[in-house]
């Protein structure tokens, strides 16, 4: 599959539903009726809201790929929290909670997905790899699913329905054949890597003698 095209797809998703290419006569019409707090915690709003969007549809990317992978990104989330910001967008700290904890989960998933090949033999074959992988994208899903209406007025959030309705399914495990051959190619790929660094060096070693 092609990764780089599905991300860039998903991203396409995501723009759209930020309403990024609004005409500009929109855009001064919002800035004329809204104060500057209502204009930031909006924009704050969209960011994450987006950013969140983005996490529930890579993750359904990641669980495409052949062995699986883990693929988020959290830079408006952090960056939000590190700057103070996260408290202008006006969310109870119920809502809080539940937008924090699928970021907090990942940085523990990332060490189950970046062990050594043996180790995630087990792991793979059982299916747990899915299993992490749908935990997660749930996480994102029960935070898309209370961010979108405090963030988008219904007639948006109709519009958006048919756009981002794929993205919203549950990620499903594979059966038994393709859970092994995930476990194979993982246990293939450091082996790869070693063979073609041993090719190179005996290229240059040969290449030296002759030159």
């Amino acid at each position: 599959m092609d990764i780089v095209g599905a991300i860039e797809h998903a991203l396409s998703i995501v723009t759209g539903v930020l309403g990024i290419g609004r005409s500009a006569g929109d855009v001064k019409q919002s800035r004329d009726t809204r104060s500057a707090e209502e204009r930031e915690r909006e924009t704050l709003l969209r960011l994450l809201y987006g950013e969140v969007l983005f996490n529930v549809m890579a993750l359904r990317i990641g669980a495409q790929i052949m062995p699986p992978i883990l693929l988020t990104a959290d830079d408006v989330y952090r960056g939000l929290l590190s700057s103070g910001r996260l408290s202008a967008t006006d969310l109870t700290t119920d809502e809080l909670m539940l937008v924090a904890a699928p970021y907090t989960i990942v940085h523990l998933m990332r060490f189950q997905f970046t062990q050594e090949a043996v180790p995630l033999m087990a792991l793979r074959l059982r299916g747990h790899d899915y299993d992490a992988l749908e935990s997660l994208g749930k996480m994102f899903r029960e935070a898309e699913a209370m961010l979108r209406p405090v963030t988008w007025p219904e007639e948006r959030q109709e519009q958006m329905a048919e756009a981002i309705e794929e993205a919203l399914q549950p990620i499903a495990k594979p059966g038994v054949a393709r859970r092994a051959l995930n476990t194979a190619q993982g246990l293939l790929q450091p082996m790869i890597v070693v063979a073609a660094a041993w090719t190179m060096y005996r290229v240059a070693q040969a290449h030296r003698r002759t030159s």
